[in-house]
């Protein structure tokens, strides 16, 4: 296991009795998925950390399992980890979706009390979710105190829980749900309410449509499912993005299941 020790000028500064040092957790890749389509080669990652008193973004190597990060004790922080791959021509190319997850939650503990943060696939859009708060609360600093109480008394558990409840419930039914189609509007309505409601975590305006499995998803989970079932979760009237060779993505654009239209383009490049 490779550790890194990081340290950062965009992080406050205070008391190290009010700090903790967390080992945030990277998956493995590529993914360990019966894919018909592999993986790209991982170049590195880009890790993204944001809260009220840390904002600072930097890379890893591919090879890295896990890396040690101080955190303000019990201060929610979002945590993401972009996988950046390359085409063949050894460019790197920005496609998949992030993992991440929320301090202080689904943490595990060691016996030694080593905290441990994994980062997941699953749980990447509701971080996404807490990052884009945040951000907001950073470019309106006379809603930002506001905003930190409204990210502090909101059940992030709850929201990160319930995307991975959907998932295993939609497989249950043969059919994926994909938390990155969440109508985030409205979805952060509900934040700003304080009320938690399941509803607002609902997949809106997507169908299930047959497809040989010549693609991968840029939501890693979704990959296993639809090598088995053949079958892909895409939003209607929208731009879907499927990954097709190293250089090569697939734009699929429907209506219905029957009114479908797919076109080549090119894997994104990653631009810093």
């Amino acid at each position: 296991m490779l550790i890194v020790s990081l340290t950062t000028s965009a992080c406050r500064l205070f008391s190290p009795s009010e700090t903790e040092t967390i080992t945030v957790e990277l998956p493995q890749w590529p993914p360990e998925q019966n894919t018909l389509t592999p993986y790209p080669p991982l170049s590195r990652w880009k890790i993204q950390i944001l809260g009220e008193f840390i904002n600072t973004s930097f890379y890893l190597e591919p090879q890295t399992l896990s890396f040690n990060q101080r955190i303000k004790l019990n201060e929610p922080c979002t945590i993401l980890a972009f996988p950046i791959t390359t085409n063949s021509c050894l460019e790197e190319t920005s496609f998949f979706l992030p993992c991440g997850n929320i301090y202080p939650y689904n943490l595990t503990f060691s016996n030694s009390g080593k905290i441990f943060c994994p980062l997941e696939w699953e749980s990447g859009a509701v971080t996404n979710m807490a990052r884009i708060v945040f951000l907001y609360g950073e470019e309106n600093l006379d809603q930002k105190a506001q905003i930190l109480l409204c990210i502090k008394q909101f059940n992030w558990q709850k929201a990160l829980f319930t995307t991975k409840e959907k998932i295993i419930s939609g497989i249950q039914n043969n059919t994926f749900y994909n938390p990155w189609f969440i109508e985030f509007p409205k979805a952060l309505e509900n934040l700003f309410s304080k009320d938690f409601a399941k509803t607002y975590m609902n997949a809106k305006n997507c169908i299930f449509i047959s497809c040989e499995p010549v693609f991968l998803s840029s939501f890693v989970p979704e990959n296993e499912f639809y090598n088995q079932n053949q079958q892909l979760t895409v939003k209607t009237n929208f731009p879907n993005l499927l990954y097709f060779d190293r250089d090569r993505a697939c734009i699929l654009t429907c209506s219905s299941t029957k009114k479908v239209s797919a076109q080549l383009t090119y894997l994104p490049i990653f631009n810093e």
